[in-house]
């Protein structure tokens, strides 16, 4: 969980980059979500939620719907909206970045494997365990056959709870 003065420093920071740049300003926008993710493990949904909102629609307005950027925070959105239990609301924006993010960023970009992650660990809660199988063997299996110094820290974070959950003994400890 993240300290109070972490939080009131991406404040700070968040203040000062968007009087420096303006609030659409790349760095802006990425303090924002940090700072939306940092509320979030903290326990402040409803606030990471609305700065998530926020920085969704700035991303997608300077960067396009599709950006890496863009299709995070709106996964980010989803599982914040999953825990305020807005799950309606939470599957579709999940299901649309996810989709998208297959689409245009491919199936070995470290967005479209973070979001492939949430959406099979989604499935599971919901009791849907063909799909979260489907989604763990087919979309992202692939990460244990690749060498890991190849991979991003997302990727390989995935990779080692995938071979945990699969009990798979061939990919070596990330």
């Amino acid at each position: 969980m993240p300290s109070s003065e972490s939080v009131v420093a991406l404040l700070e920071d968040l203040d000062s980059y968007t009087n420096l740049h303006g609030a659409d300003h790349p760095e802006t926008l990425g303090i924002a979500h940090q700072l939306a993710l940092a509320l979030w493990r903290a326990g402040d949904l409803d606030g990471a939620a609305g700065l998530l909102h926020q920085a969704l629609e700035r991303f997608t307005s300077t960067m396009g719907t599709n950006h890496p950027k863009s299709l995070a925070a709106k996964g980010d959105l989803a599982a914040v909206l999953f825990d305020l239990g807005r799950d309606a609301e939470a599957g579709l924006l999940e299901r649309e970045a996810f989709e998208s993010a297959q689409a245009h960023l491919g199936k070995g970009h470290s967005v479209t494997n973070v979001l492939a992650w949430n959406r099979a660990i989604n499935y599971e809660r919901s009791g849907d365990l063909d799909s979260a199988r489907y989604v763990f063997t087919n979309e992202l299996s692939w990460l244990l056959v690749q060498d890991p110094s190849g991979l991003e820290t997302d990727q390989n974070a995935i990779r080692g709870m995938l071979a945990d959950r699969l009990n798979w003994d061939g990919a070596k400890a990330c």
